[in-house]
């Protein structure tokens, strides 16, 4: 999966400004669920805790525990790095 988010700042004016941008690319395996890559573009170490994680049943509380309140802030997560699950 790649996904891109921004956060956009709009003045009064009605122009827009990017105050924050991400990348994230995230492979999982298809029968487990299981994250198995995971990067992203800028970087944060905190998304390695995600590698493991399920991608449907796990997802919301491992972001919360490696991101604590990004679940709740409606903002993109400035974060890159490149995590892979062991072999």
């Amino acid at each position: 999966m790649a996904a891109r988010g921004r956060d956009l700042l709009t003045g009064e004016d009605g122009h827009g400004e990017v105050v924050a941008a991400v990348r994230i690319h995230l492979r999982a395996d298809f029968g487990s669920g299981v994250i198995q890559e995971l990067t992203s573009d800028p970087a944060d170490r905190r998304l390695a805790a995600l590698v493991g994680a399920r991608v449907l049943s796990q997802f919301l509380g491992a972001v919360e525990g490696a991101l604590p309140g990004e679940t709740t802030s409606h903002s993109v997560t400035s974060c890159s790095t490149t995590c892979r699950w062991p072999s």
